[in-house]
């Protein structure tokens, strides 16, 4: 669709839509669907990883086929979520509001195994965990976030990562970030340094930028900001480029690289506290807090599991199967879903696609069309806040956009700060798929 012929509100009730037909389908699949086509005992569902993805793909097989045996398996005993992690960074809520528990997910008869996973084999179709175990399953869901490619910066590895945190992944290094902040000398640096594509979440490191900003704003007046990128365009730059203008004049340099500049990082001293560019530019001093987004790939058990290629994890766009194991699924960030980007958002719509398709394929109904959503929203200030999403469709070898949108450059105060309350209930929205309340 022309994006000229769709404006934002139109497109956001076509999203609110769309979730509300997800959700009124899933309510009616046990009834719809006869008992599972496997007949030797209880079909058994057996998911890794309990994000977003994860955790939405385990309520939504259990709510619409109760019959099934769902089995999630995640290390930690809450979930913390990177997504929206930045509004707690700017101050403008507090780390619980990240928090959630699986309570809901357990009373609704979801089976919890707090381990970790540490080997697949889809020979034998069974999971094995670090505590010894072996979990078998029918169907297979892995949801394993990313990883890091270390070794593509000299001198940058897990230990020295605490040197430079990332907070890209959900736990306590954006308590770290954030303390890092609080405790910053009057007039030092922040260096935000963003990875290269593909990565999590791609306007990420522009409204991390944004709410470090609104934090000093009110706290250290005098400090300021470099965001290094070895990307030419900043995603959203446009809008961005002009909040920043608007909220923090003077407060942020951008580097971006261009046909003589590369500002990709190529080394870190973690003892020198500086960080270098692959032109030979060196960031950093004593005092400054420098925030390194290192580059991405899959989580590592889809790796050792034997369902990568490359560094991501080829997937069949109608249900996120995996096009390297039979019965296997790989959802969220982990998959290769090319044009359709790594946000949480379109962790929860391919999640909800791959459990009707699972449960469909267990009861012999059928999943329908393929559709998925995305809605990235980005605070860039207090009640302005942007977005960029669409609506996708499964093609027949990739996932094809068909409605793509983006806040618009002029937008009124009115409309960014609807557009605060609408990411807000999003958020809300999202987390209510996944972590039910109890």
């Amino acid at each position: 669709m022309n994006m000229s012929k769709m404006n934002r509100r139109d497109f956001t009730k076509r999203l609110m839509a769309a979730a509300g037909a997800s959700s009124a389908a899933s309510s009616v699949f046990s009834e719809a669907f006869a008992a599972p086509v496997i007949s030797k005992g209880q079909a058994r569902v057996v998911i890794v990883g309990g994000g977003i993805a994860g955790a939405t793909a385990a309520h939504h097989i259990k709510q619409a086929a109760p019959h099934i045996d769902v089995i999630l398996i995640e290390k930690n005993r809450h979930y913390f979520s990177c997504a929206f992690s930045n509004w707690y960074l700017g101050g403008l809520r507090p780390f619980n509001w990240l928090v959630h528990d699986y309570e809901g997910l357990k009373k609704r008869g979801v089976r919890l195994i707090f381990d970790t996973a540490i080997g697949i084999d889809t020979t034998a179709r069974t999971v094995t965990l670090k505590s010894g175990g072996k979990e078998p399953y029918d169907k297979l869901v892995v949801c394993p976030g990313i990883d890091f490619k270390w070794h593509e910066i000299e001198g940058l590895n897990p230990e020295t990562a605490k040197s430079f945190p990332h907070a890209w992944q959900f736990g306590a290094q954006i308590q770290e970030l954030k303390a890092r902040l609080e405790a910053l000398e009057d007039a030092a640096r922040v260096i935000v340094c963003a990875p290269p594509n593909p990565y999590r979440c791609p306007p990420g490191p522009q409204e991390r930028v944004s709410m470090i900003a609104h934090y000093l704003k009110a706290r250290n007046k005098k400090a300021n900001i470099i965001l290094l990128d070895a990307k030419p365009r900043l995603p959203m730059g446009v809008l961005f480029r002009a909040g920043w203008e608007k909220y923090y004049p003077n407060k942020i340099t951008v580097n971006v690289s261009n046909e003589t500049e590369n500002f990709g990082l190529v080394k870190v001293d973690a003892g020198a506290n500086k960080v270098i560019t692959q032109n030979g530019v060196s960031f950093g001093r004593k005092g400054d807090l420098i925030n390194v987004i290192p580059p991405q790939k899959a989580g590592a058990i889809a790796e050792a599991g034997g369902l990568t290629k490359g560094d991501w994890c080829p997937v069949n766009p109608q249900d996120f199967s995996s096009r390297l194991a039979p019965d296997v699924y790989v959802l969220g960030d982990a998959a290769d879903a090319r044009k359709m980007p790594k946000t949480a958002s379109a962790a929860s719509s391919q999640a909800q696609v791959a459990a009707r398709a699972i449960v469909a394929q267990l009861t012999g109904g059928k999943a329908g069309e393929a559709w998925y959503r995305n809605t990235c929203w980005s605070v860039i200030a207090v009640n302005d806040a942007v977005m960029v999403g669409g609506r996708y469709k499964a093609g027949k070898r990739i996932i094809e956009v068909r409605e793509p949108m983006m806040s618009g450059e002029f937008e009124d105060e009115k409309t960014r700060k609807q557009a605060f309350a609408k990411a807000l209930r999003g958020y809300r929205a999202m987390v209510q798929e996944a972590f039910p309340k109890v």
